[in-house]
């Protein structure tokens, strides 16, 4: 596991006003890294707050980099010859640009004078919208329709499109052989799948119960019992076969440690201890930890923030 070294940092705040000989502090607002400087490296107070390093404090020389306000260069600053739109141009490259362009054979776009032929796109008025010449021959109005050719009206609508049964009064069932579908009041026998009404759930007469008034009495039993305990046998195999399960579980939860005793229930602390591998160590103030030799991995150091 590698170890964390963490600086002074500071999301809200572009410079940190005072820093430790020699500290780092990183300010996330301005990107830019500072450095306590002075005292001659005998540690105390810094006597300035410089910045070493960020895009906020100095030019990224191969990444992009928007840089705000007006900068002013010494000397010549050269920049190479741009290959694409948002790269900085060159004296070389503007000449060449301006020297390639020729407006010969290009109009104004205020009062153009054309010359040749002007060629405007079919269907298309002068001022530009489109016209249809044949609208009226192609669609038929909403409002009093006059139709040509052949018109079609759907079989079975009327003019005002509703609807039409010529054989209605052959579609309704008949039964010619009553004495034979009824079953006697006294010993009836039943085939196919006979119906009765549903008794209210918790009945308790000599009324005929209906498979759904099984099936909602089973259901209010179970509840809303999971799948897997929603028998006696699986409530059984849940509780480990035990008719004395409430007791075997005080038993056990009676030789625990007491959550609300923060572990001062303990047996013997310092065996405990001793079991977890903590050391001499655990037992040092927070605020004063010494280590002699030795080695520590996985930690993090944090310098805070500003």
């Amino acid at each position: 596991m590698s170890n964390t070294l963490r600086i002074k940092r500071s999301s809200s705040t572009s410079a940190p006003t005072t820093l430790q000989n020699a500290e780092l502090a990183y300010s996330e607002v301005a990107n830019k890294l500072f450095y306590g400087f002075g005292t001659g490296g005998s540690g105390g107070s810094a006597t300035s707050v410089i910045a070493i390093g960020g895009s906020g404090a100095f030019t990224d020389l191969t990444t992009n980099q928007t840089i705000g306000g007006i900068k002013t260069f010494s000397l010549s600053p050269s920049v190479p010859t741009p290959s694409n739109s948002n790269d900085a141009a060159n004296k070389n490259y503007v000449d060449s640009a301006i020297s390639g362009i020729s407006l010969t054979g290009y109009a104004p776009i205020n009062s153009p004078t054309f010359t040749g032929t002007v060629t405007i796109p079919a269907g298309a008025s002068i001022s530009g919208y489109l016209t249809t010449s044949t609208a009226s021959s192609t669609y038929a109005p909403i409002n009093s329709p006059t139709f040509t050719g052949v018109v079609t009206i759907p079989a079975g609508a009327n003019i005002s499109g509703y609807l039409t049964s010529a054989t209605a009064s052959s579609t309704y069932l008949t039964l010619t052989s009553a004495s034979s579908t009824y079953a006697p009041l006294a010993s009836p026998s039943f085939s196919g799948t006979p119906l009765a009404p549903t008794a209210t759930a918790g009945t308790n007469t000599t009324q005929i119960a209906t498979t759904a008034f099984v099936s909602t009495a089973i259901s209010n039993l179970v509840a809303s019992a999971p799948a897997t305990l929603d028998t006696l046998n699986e409530l059984a195999t849940a509780l480990g076969n035990d008719p004395n399960f409430a007791t075997t579980i005080t038993t056990s939860i009676a030789g625990k440690l007491a959550k609300a005793s923060n572990l001062s229930d303990l047996a013997s602390i310092s065996t405990a201890r001793t079991n977890l591998g903590l050391g001499d160590m655990a037992t040092q103030s927070s605020s004063s930890v010494s280590i002699t030799g030795g080695s520590i991995n996985g930690i993090t150091i944090d310098g805070g923030t500003f």
